[in-house]
This record gives structure tokens, sequence and C-alpha cells, in this order.
């Protein structure tokens, strides 16, 4: 029994120490907070300003605060006739009292009141305000006078009369910081409508002044233009410098105004250069005279591009092209030798002199290497004179091996005069000889020549016309009729290679029978590309006789079909016809007349105000030999 009540109460003991312990715990926990409110307490009160004249109210001296009472007196007078909205500028000496007291009453109190110097505010606000309003009001009279005025085109009296409102809304903006007048965007508007209608005659003076000046040029009076011009360009410069923010602001009119100036002043060498080409015009017949000029107007008008180089008449292209002729002039006689040494050529070449022929061709392709190189910008040798020179003098050892295999095959036309024509089709070891190459696919140097086009057959023509020094084309459809003949009776096997007989392939050419009149494989073997009359359609070229390929029961047919011209068949190729005429024109060399540019003649560089120079063309005195024409079979 002991043993269990000492186990009950030591049960008991515990638990009263945990209570302690929090009891305790919780004593601390308010000791260290009431600590905390009491230090804080004892630091300075916040001032509530609201009271602040009562709390320091005994402190101030009875006469500082009669100041104060003096300054409300006042403003209750002043809001009383302000109330009954009749306030003038003899009650503002009232309100400038009051302010005057409440400054005298917070510099005396000597405490800085947040109350007071609102008030102070106030009533400088209030007064600010009534000072200003009739200041607004003569600047508002003036704004609208001076529309007025401009309305009425008195623009002087318009821009004084904006003045004097702009210095009025200055004086509110700039001396009354508290007043609601202030408005400093109105500031900047009259300003800009200032600033308009002083720029508006500034621009109509301008504009009449450069109407003036192309008065002038059309009268041709350069003095009287530049001085107007120059008075246009001072005008709008002005204007762009001293209004830039106004509508009648225009730099690319000052710069336009500015190169007018400029080609004026140059005026003077451009009509010098204008008179040198005309002179060398005039002195064409004589090529030597007239490069002289052409120096002379060189030189000026590149003179006149170092110096005025904005000017309208700084015309590079006009100078290229004086340039041009220029060389053109000096090269004349040099081309006159050339052409003659080129129909000497050629009436050798015509003759079968083909050793003379070698010798001159090859001076003459070094006159012309030295032609173009002392004279690049000269067009007199035009056409295919280069190129016929360097063809003839590369096959100089094989033109009479050429003209030999050529005239040995040639036969009259029946009927024709002065034209003949190749008896058999073109074999592929001529067209190697002539042209340097073979399209053939039917290889073999007496095969006809196949898988031409049309263009081919044509280049070939030009080629040998080189050689021979005669005209020479393709056969017109009428001599390939004619040379046939009739072929009712035709013994196709012996006079046709066909589809019968061929083998599918092309034969040597003239291993079959001639016919009447001497002409081998007008059918057959191959079909052949004859001359284009002049109604056909663009594009397609006649072909005409069939080829190894045609059945025998359609050899005899003659109609002439149209194809592509670009076509190339292993069953096409051709044969050629040769003017024989001795008096028929030798291949020459082309001299053209220059054609000056469109800068010297119509650009819009080659003006001022409008006004055409007419800087006249240079011709030369070279005659333009025309190229040697078909002559048709009679």
């Amino acid at each position: 029994m002991a043993k269990k009540r000492s186990v009950v109460d030591e049960g008991a003991s515990e638990l009263w120490m945990t209570i302690l312990k929090v009891v305790g715990a919780l004593a601390l926990v308010g000791l260290v907070l009431g600590g905390a409110w009491f230090f804080s307490s004892m630091g300075p009160n916040r001032v509530k300003y609201s009271h602040a004249d009562y709390q320091y109210e005994e402190e101030i001296p009875a006469s500082v605060t009669a100041l104060l009472d003096k300054s409300q007196q006042l403003e209750r007078e002043f809001r009383t006739v302000e109330k009954n909205g009749a306030v003038t500028a003899a009650d503002l000496p009232k309100l400038q009292e009051a302010i005057k007291l409440q400054q005298q009453y917070l510099q005396q109190t000597g405490h800085d009141l947040t109350e007071g110097n609102d008030r102070l505010t106030d009533l400088e606000t209030s007064l600010q305000n009534y000072q200003t309003d009739p200041m607004r009001k003569q600047s508002l009279d003036l704004e609208e006078t001076a529309g007025d005025e401009a309305d009425a085109g008195k623009g002087a009296d318009a821009i004084t009369a904006l003045q004097k409102a702009f210095d009025l809304q200055e004086q509110v903006n700039e001396n009354y910081p508290l007043s609601k007048n202030r408005d400093f965007a109105r500031v900047a508007m009259i300003q800009h409508r200032i600033g308009f209608l002083t720029a508006q005659p500034l621009n109509e003076e301008s504009q009449a002044a450069e109407e003036a000046a192309q008065a002038a040029l059309a009268k041709e009076d350069w003095g009287a233009a530049q001085v107007d011009f120059q008075r246009a360009y001072d005008l709008q410069a002005k204007i762009n410098r001293d209004f830039p923010d106004q509508q009648f602001t225009n730099i690319a009119r000052e710069e336009d105004l500015s190169n007018q100036l400029i080609s004026l002043r140059s005026t003077g060498t451009h009509r010098q250069v204008e008179s040198l080409l005309a002179q060398a015009q005039a002195a064409a017949a004589d090529p030597l005279k007239a490069a002289g000029f052409l120096q002379d107007a060189l030189r000026e008008q590149r003179d006149l591009i170092k110096n005025y180089p904005q000017s309208r008449f700084a015309d590079q292209a006009l100078a290229e092209t004086i340039e041009t002729n220029l060389q053109t002039a000096l090269s004349q006689p040099v081309a006159d030798e050339i052409t003659h040494q080129a129909e000497t050529l050629a009436t050798a070449l015509r003759n079968r002199h083909c050793q003379e022929a070698r010798d001159e061709v090859a001076i003459l392709v070094q006159k012309v290497e030295s032609f173009r190189e002392n004279f690049p910008r000269s067009p007199l040798l035009q056409g295919d004179l280069e190129q016929r020179l360097e063809y003839i003098n590369f096959k100089g050892a094989d033109l009479a091996d050429i003209q030999d295999k050529v005239y040995a095959l040639l036969l009259p036309l029946p009927g024709a005069k002065d034209w003949q024509m190749l008896k058999e089709e073109v074999p592929q070891s001529l067209y190697q000889a002539v042209i340097g190459g073979n399209p053939s696919r039917n290889l073999g140097s007496t095969l006809p020549v196949d898988s031409v086009s049309w263009d081919d057959a044509r280049e070939f023509c030009r080629h040998l016309e080189w050689v021979l020094a005669r005209p020479v084309r393709l056969p017109q459809i009428a001599e390939f009729q004619l040379a046939l003949g009739k072929v009712d009776t035709l013994d196709v096997a012996a006079a046709t290679w066909n589809l019968d007989n061929s083998g599918g392939r092309t034969q040597a050419v003239a291993t079959k029978a001639a016919n009447a009149a001497g002409y081998y494989d007008l059918l057959g073997n191959v079909a052949e590309w004859l001359d284009r009359p002049a109604d056909a359609d663009d594009g397609k070229a006649p072909l005409a006789g069939g080829n190894a390929q045609t059945p025998v029961d359609a050899i005899r047919d003659t109609t002439v079909t149209y194809i592509a011209e670009i076509d190339r068949s292993r069953f096409t190729g051709f044969r050629i016809a040769v003017d024989m005429d001795e008096s028929a024109p030798l291949p020459t060399v082309e001299l053209a007349t220059p054609a000056m540019g469109k800068s010297a003649t119509d650009a819009p560089s080659a003006t001022v105000g409008g006004k055409s120079t007419g800087v006249p063309a240079v011709p030369t005195s070279a005659s333009v030999a025309a190229p040697p024409a078909a002559k048709p079979g009679n």
C-alpha cells in the first residue's frame, strides 16, 4: 500500500512542474512585449499640421497673429466680390495685400507650416489668374485680328498682330508660373503661323523669279535668266534654312535651281561646243579639217564636265559621241585605203589570181588590226570585213583548190543568164574544204553533206562567196525546177538513189546518170535546201527532191515542202548557185556614217529650262557600199 501511494504522489509532482514552466514562459513573453511598448512610447510624437497653429498659438506674438488675421480678412472681402462675379483690377490690391501679409506672417513665425504655405499658393494662383486673364483675352483678340488681316491680303499687318499675340502669351508663360492661362502649345502654333505668313511671300517671289527666268530663256537672254534664277534660288534657300517646318520648304527645288544656275554659267562653253560641232559638220567633205573642229569641241566638252559637273550640259555621253566622230574623221583616209585594197583583193579572187590575193590579204589583215588599235571607236569598217579577211588569209593555201573544184562543177542554168548551179550535191570533201568541219552522220568524202540546217547551207554560201568574190546563194525554187526539167519519163533506177536501190543510205554524188541538162541527183540521195521566197513564213524554208529513203513510186513527185529551217536530217543536203556575171558587184567594205547618240540630239541633258540645244550630228564623207544583191535567173 505504501508503495502505491508513493507512485501517485510522484505523478502529481511532475504535472505541477509542467504547469509552472508554461506559466513562466508566458510571463517572460509578456514582459518582453511590455518593455518594447514602453520604450517606443518614449520617442517623439507625430505632428498634426492641421492643428499646428493651435499648438504654437501661445508662442506666437500677438503682432504676428494680427498679420494672419488681417490677411484672412482681406481674403474674405475679396472672395465676397469674387463670389458676386464682379472682380475688377481695383479689387486686386486687396488680394495682393493679403498675399503680402501671409508672406510676412510665415516669415515671422519661423515655422514651415504646410497649411500656411498652401494658403499662400492658393492666393498667388488666384492673383496670377486674374492678372493674366486680360492678357490672354488680348492675345486671342490679336490672333483673330491677324486672321482677318491675312484674309484681306495684308500679310505684314497680320504678322505684326500675331507677333503681339505671341509676346503676350510668352509673358504669361514665363512670368506667371501658377496661372491657368499658360499655354506653350499656343506659343508654338502662333510661331508657326508667323512663319507661314513670312515664308509665303518669299515663296511667291521665288516662283515669280523662276517664271521670269524661263521667259528669259525663251528669248535666249542668258544674262537675265541667270539673274532671275539666282533670285529664285536665294529665296528658296532662305525658306529651306529659316522655315524648315513650312509647306514651302523644298530641298529638291533648291537643288534644281542650283543646277539651272550651273547650266547657265556653263552656257558659254556649251554654245562653243555647238558652234564647233556645226563647223565640223560643214567641213565633213574634208575629214582632217572636220577632225580639227571635233578635237576642239571634245576639249571644250571635257572642260565643261570638269568645271561644271552638275550642269545639264555636263553630258559624258556627248563627249563620247564627239570622240567617236573625231576618230571617225581621223580614220577616214585609212578606211578609204583599206576599202580600195579590199576591192583589189576581191578583183584578184574573181580573176582567180590566188597568189596575188594571198599577198594582198596578208597586208590587209595587218592594216585592219592597226586600224582597230588606233581608232577603236571608229565605225567606218563595218560588216564582215575582219571575218572575211581572216578567213581568206587562213584559207590562203587552199584558195586555188576550192575555186578549181567549184568552177569545175558549175553548169549554166537552162534559160537563165549569168547564174550557174553546181551540177551535183555539195560533197563532204568540198564542205570540209570551205567550212573546216563536217556535220554529216553518213560519213564519206564523196557522199553528199548531210545533217545541215538551212542556216548552215547559207553560211557555206557566204564563205564560198568570199573565196570566189562572186555572189553565191542557194538555188531558187524556179531554178531548181528549171534544172530538173520533165520527170514523167525519168528512168528512176538509172537517175536516182531511192529506197529500192540505196539500201536506205546516201551514196556517192554523181554516181547515177545525169539528167538532160547535165545535173546529178536532183531527185533522190539527199533532199536539198532551196532559197526561201520573200513571202515564205519566217522560220521555215523550202526543201525539194526526195532522198535515198523515198519510195520509187514517189520519187517523181517534185512538190516543194517547207520545214523548220533549224531541222537537221541525215537525208538533207544542198547545192549552190553562183553569179558568173563579170559586172556583178564585188564584195566590198561597208563604210558607215556614225549615228550621233541620243544625248547629242534630244537627250534631256541637252536642254536648259526645256529648250533644246540642237547639237548637230557630224556625218562623214564615207560612201556606203551596199552588200551584193542576189540576181534572179531570167
